[in-house]
């Protein structure tokens, strides 16, 4: 599986996504059958199938494989940080198809799984950024004008701990 997984991540460097397709279709089959479908290394293959599908433009297909990878994702906490990140690129394939009432969910489900995972890591959440600038291209693309859940993406939004940094005497 290890061969095919690195010719694929070869074949999608030089955009040859059809190869890279049969290659990671083989590493899936592989790693399913001698690891089970249940397996963390599965659901970030099938997550990896996704985003070559997503690449090519078959979104129907790519639709299809993130959604078993989140589905494969879920409950296993050493995987938290993948579950988030197949939930901004679902939303990525819903505005790519103009399908911006599924897009919000998903990117607000991303930050808060991404914000849960780094609280319990205890870390900042670093992708944050990168999917409030999502939400704001998918309010961009919609012509909204204004964000519809504004107060609940600033909810979502990860907050700094100014106690450290305040200046009182």
């Amino acid at each position: 599986a290890h061969v095919y997984e690195m010719f694929a991540i070869h074949c999608i460097g030089t955009k040859q996504y059809e190869r890279a397709e049969a290659a990671y279709v083989k590493t899936l089959a592989i790693k399913e059958r001698t690891l089970g479908a249940d397996h963390a290394q599965v659901a970030v293959a099938t997550s990896f199938l996704a985003s070559i599908y997503h690449a090519q433009k078959q979104y129907d297909l790519a639709e299809a494989y993130y959604k078993l990878a989140i589905k494969r994702l879920k409950g296993k906490l050493d995987c938290q940080g993948q579950l988030a990140e197949n939930f901004r690129s679902l939303g990525d394939l819903y505005t790519a198809q103009h399908r911006y009432e599924e897009a919000e969910p998903a990117y607000l489900t991303a930050l808060a799984k991404h914000n849960e995972y780094c609280a319990f890591l205890h870390e900042p959440n670093v992708h944050a950024p990168e999917i409030l600038s999502s939400l704001m291209n998918l309010y961009n693309a919609a012509n909204s004008g204004k964000p519809p859940i504004l107060p609940a993406v600033l909810e979502a939004a990860p907050t700094q701990e100014l106690s450290s940094h305040s200046s009182t005497p």
